[in-house]
């Protein structure tokens, strides 16, 4: 089965390959989402510095990285750019890298290893102008291990430059580096002095390891980078260097929309296009007159919240990283195309909880909440995630998934601890029949249980299903298992679901296996459905759990299939009758058999089984507050199955009559009178 990351990244690399005409594709990420990765990443670092001479081999460790104090730049503030060789049949060989570190929360430039490095030969002005920046922290990057393996020409380092330069526009990024004085003289006349400015003495380093090599402090600003190279251009008098920085310019606007640069620039871009038959061809530039305005496009988040707002099929919801400019390239396109029409952000509202759930420590420290509120106001709809929900055509704006998931189950503590809610959120839940079990799935997303979802029903919402399933007259018609997945994913669209759509069946068992749920809750008509299930649950040993709705009670049966042999449906059912189950094609009187034999008459009250017997009615009579009921126990046994703690197999019986002291519905005579008319309805089938 295709791992669902890898299949997206697959999609990811095939599109931005074929949209900007990249010769390699590249993949972001962290030392936390993705450690693996990480690791060949410094491999490739430590490669590419051997290959261009800039270390010595005792500089590389025993896993092919370099040592650490010459390779500073790790850690949770540090994120990661891989570049990516693609073979004939698709194979994805890392040949580049490139990092940009963050200076962590609360801390200064001298978190920085590049400036702590080279601080002290900045410029009087520069470092002036640095140490006045009122949140520095917000817009100084650092970007480090900058590389390529030897085999690969320099393009693969140049493509991941542009990649990461295009994710950071309208981020208003300055980007800090400490280049080899080489590889700095390249940048300059790739782009000229002003985009790629020396801001420092060179630094030498003293180091038998390394090479005899200068680090030259430099800053890149990637709001104006386009612009700078722009005006490069029209100031270079040397038709040779000219030509070189309009090649990196046509390189670096490649793919950009007019609304993502200046009005010049943009003039620009398109001029060279026009006039170019490939991106190595060069022009004269004579028609692009003086400099013209530098008045940016629409900025992106202002563009997303221009908008103003049928419920259909459910589809697993897009993420979407506004921090990446493919990202960011295809909401735009779905909002043009119309596939997006509303956008919702309501993160400003839960700031004040967020800055409590990561720092409890400082809830009165005024200070420190305003610097957290300015950083996320700061970066706006780069924070985060967001989601496209393709049933109500809205993109909506979510935290990252850990703080999400750790703030919307923030109130669970201490009653569920954070290593309990860490391990139910890893589970994998299959829930079968999607009435009872609808609220089976509220209630699981609710109490942040299953970080997977696998749901079967094949039945539509009719609107006699409207007095226990939690909907309105919008979704009549629809499927049951949309409707379910659809608030579960607004609730939590990080969860990830896997449907049934038909139903469960036989023909499922195999690809259920492969699921490998950790808990099975049964809530289906179906008795043969029944049946199956807790033979598979029996074979592959995991818990299963019925909730039911009789009348007023509701009813728990709890299987231990994963801790001894249990007897399916807790011995209910003899052998026989269960293999009758089994074989399909019940009649009537069958089904009304085993019914009654799996509620046990004593559960029955008077009026259901009257009710049982109304041929007016459509259905079996069930109660919206039984099937919550019944919905909220089988959750709260799953959890605690889940967490290891002793659950019994067997029957558990809530009866509101017993617990609130309920007077009796029906005298005696009449509970004898409907039971007589039952046996006699039984003969009658008979």
């Amino acid at each position: 089965m295709i791992n669902s990351t890898e299949a997206r990244l697959d999609t990811e690399f095939r599109d931005l390959r074929e949209k900007r005409g990249d010769s390699y594709v590249y993949q972001r990420f962290s030392e936390q989402t993705n450690p693996d990765l990480a690791m060949v990443a410094r491999q490739i670092h430590a490669r590419g510095y051997r290959g261009e001479k800039f270390v010595h081999g005792d500089a590389i460790m025993d896993d092919g990285s370099l040592t650490d104090d010459i390779d500073k730049a790790r850690g949770s503030y540090v994120d990661y750019y891989l570049g990516y060789e693609m073979g004939e049949n698709g194979e994805r060989t890392p040949v580049s890298t490139l990092r940009k570190v963050n200076i962590p929360y609360g801390g200064t430039l001298d978190d920085l290893p590049a400036y702590a490095l080279c601080k002290d030969r900045i410029y009087a002005k520069d470092r002036e102008w640095l140490d006045s920046l009122p949140n520095p922290q917000r817009v100084i990057k650092e970007i480090s291990s900058f590389a390529h393996v030897p085999e690969v020409g320099p393009m693969a380092g140049f493509e991941l430059l542009r990649n990461a330069l295009q994710d950071s526009l309208g981020s208003h990024e300055i980007w800090l580096f400490s280049m080899v004085a080489d590889r700095y003289e390249s940048l300059v006349k790739n782009f000229g002095p002003v985009a790629v400015r020396q801001i420092g003495e060179a630094v030498p380093i003293d180091d038998p390891r390394v090479n005899h090599v200068k680090l030259i402090p430099a800053i890149v600003d990637t709001d104006l980078f386009l612009q700078q190279v722009h005006d490069s251009i029209m100031n270079e008098e040397n038709e040779s260097q000219k030509r070189r920085i309009v090649r990196s310019f046509y390189m670096f606007t490649e793919s950009l929309a007019d609304y993502d640069m200046s009005t010049d620039v943009a003039t620009m871009s398109r001029q060279l296009r026009s006039e170019s038959q490939d991106a190595q061809t060069t022009t004269t530039l004579r028609n692009f007159g003086s400099h013209g305005s530098s008045v940016a496009g629409e900025g992106f988040g202002d563009y997303i919240k221009t908008l103003g707002r049928d419920v259909s099929v459910w589809t697993q919801p897009d993420e979407f990283d506004f921090a990446s400019w493919a990202d960011r390239r295809e909401v735009r396109r779905r909002i043009e195309s119309g596939s997006i029409i509303s956008t919702v952000d309501r993160l400003n509202s839960i700031n004040d909880e967020l800055f409590e759930l990561r720092h409890p420590d400082k809830k009165t420290d005024v200070a420190a909440k305003g610097q957290f509120l300015d950083d996320i106001e700061y970066r706006g709809e780069r924070s985060g995630r967001w989601f496209h929900f393709p049933w109500s055509q809205s993109l909506v704006h979510y935290l990252e998934q850990s703080d999400h998931q750790d703030l919307r189950t923030f109130r669970n503590r201490n009653l569920i601890t954070m290593d309990e809610q860490a391990k139910l959120l890893r589970s994998k839940i299959l829930v079968a029949g999607l009435s009872v079990g609808s609220s089976i799935v509220e209630q699981l997303t609710h109490n942040g249980i299953g970080g997977t979802m696998i749901l079967g029903d094949y039945d539509s919402l009719s609107i006699t299903n409207l007095n226990r399933v939690d909907a309105g007259m919008p979704q009549v018609g629809m499927k049951k298992i949309d409707i379910a997945a659809i608030k579960a994913s607004e609730l939590d669209p990080y969860v990830h679901q896997v449907h049934f759509r038909e139903g469960i069946s036989a023909d499922d068992m195999a690809e259920i296996a492969k699921l490998k749920p950790d808990i099975i809750f049964e809530a289906v008509d179906d008795l043969t459905v029944k049946a199956l299930l807790r033979q598979f649950a029996s074979r592959h040993k995991i818990p299963l759990i019925m909730g039911s709705d009789v009348g007023d009670k509701s009813i728990i049966d709890i299987e231990r299939h994963d801790q001894r042999l249990t007897a399916e449906f807790n011995g209910k059912l003899n052998h026989e009758e269960v293999g009758i189950m089994m074989a399909g094609g019940l009649t009537d009187r069958d089904k009304s058999k085993l019914t009654a034999k799996l509620i046990g008459v004593s559960n029955a009250s008077s009026r259901l089984i009257d009710s049982s017997m109304d041929k007016t009615l459509g259905g079996f009579p069930q109660l919206e507050t039984t099937a919550k009921i019944a919905g909220s126990l089988a959750t709260i046994a799953a959890r605690e199955i889940l967490l290891g703690r002793e659950v019994k197999s067997g029957r558990y019986v809530a009866s509101p009559k017993g617990i609130l002291n309920l007077q009796s519905q029906s005298t005696l005579v009449e509970t004898m009178q409907t039971l007589n008319r039952f046996r006699q309805s039984r003969r009658d089938q008979s």
